[in-house]
């Protein structure tokens, strides 16, 4: 019982926190560079979660290296989002990151020999299509150019780690694990910013808007990293990696209802869109064998 209960409840926090995170980045990047933000963000929220899991039995360096791997996949796609949204449109970032399940359906046959059933497929292609109907505005969509190749790499790292993170052997705490990651992660991407000329005094400088939007990060960004990452370990990974299809909606909602943003002009027939894909891809097949 305890497990059916947590399993919806970490699915909440991974599609409602993580979509939240998109306006509490575009606070932050209010007067602190991109970098500055995304390294000192992981860096609180890993020292945190480490503290608190100090008197617990500390994993070995194996694990410790394994949670490393897998945060450089799951976190460095992250950072390579933020590099490629300086220069590319949203819409064209949140079409490419939402072949995230075709990708994992990818890896998953390749390393764990696991086929995708017809109703996910569709489900998937559904909730893209909803994706592009959702953010599609009317303008030209840039060329090709090297952020896309940015945003492919993020969506190739993500993937890869959402697919293969059921098979590390990562540490048996899920908070440790989380703080392994983050940390890690924090520390690269601190030093990325200070390669570019930043100081990281800025953050004692920042704007209220700035620390508004890091502290959101803190919150609902670090509680929706822990339960994907339970979810890895513990769900199918084509139905965890749903969250790039249901992200982009609550994102378009928060910025509509507290961003007083400009409405998207097909928001309701996207949002159909996605909620059938992710229909199909949860309990199309549910659906099926209850009607034989």
């Amino acid at each position: 019982m305890k497990k059916n209960i947590t399993i919806p409840a970490a699915y909440a926090c991974v599609y409602l926190f993580w979509g939240i995170t998109y306006y509490f980045i575009r606070l932050g990047v209010d007067s602190l560079p991109p970098f500055i933000l995304f390294g000192s963000r992981f860096i609180i929220s890993g020292s945190i979660f480490l503290l608190i899991t100090a008197g617990s039995r500390r994993p070995g360096f194996k694990k410790i290296f394994t949670a490393m791997l897998l945060g450089s996949l799951l976190l460095g796609a992250n950072a390579l989002v933020t590099i490629a949204e300086q220069k590319i449109e949203s819409y064209l970032a949140a079409l490419i990151l939402s072949a995230t399940p075709l990708m994992v359906a990818v890896f998953d046959r390749i390393f764990s020999g696991i086929k995708i059933s017809i109703i996910k497929l569709a489900g998937v292609l559904l909730g893209i299509i909803g994706v592009a109907v959702l953010f599609y505005d009317g303008k030209k969509v840039a060329s090709p150019s090297f952020e896309i190749l940015l945003l492919f790499g993020a969506l190739f790292c993500w993937a890869l780690g959402t697919s293969i993170g059921k098979k590390l052997d990562l540490p048996e705490n899920v908070i440790t694990s989380s703080g392994i990651q983050m940390l890690w992660v924090g520390l690269a991407g601190l030093l990325i910013a200070v390669l570019q000329g930043h100081n990281a005094a800025l953050l004692f400088s920042a704007s209220i808007k700035s620390l508004i939007g890091l502290g959101g990060l803190l919150v609902f960004g670090s509680t929706g990293f822990i339960a994907y990452t339970w979810l890895v370990k513990n769900e199918p990974a084509i139905r965890v990696s749903s969250s790039a299809l249901v992200n982009p909606v609550v994102a378009v909602l928060v910025g509509l209802f507290i961003g007083r943003e400009t409405p998207a002009v097909l928001l309701l027939p996207g949002c159909i869109c996605i909620l059938c894909g992710i229909t199909f891809m949860l309990y199309g097949e549910k659906i099926i064998a209850a009607k034989k």
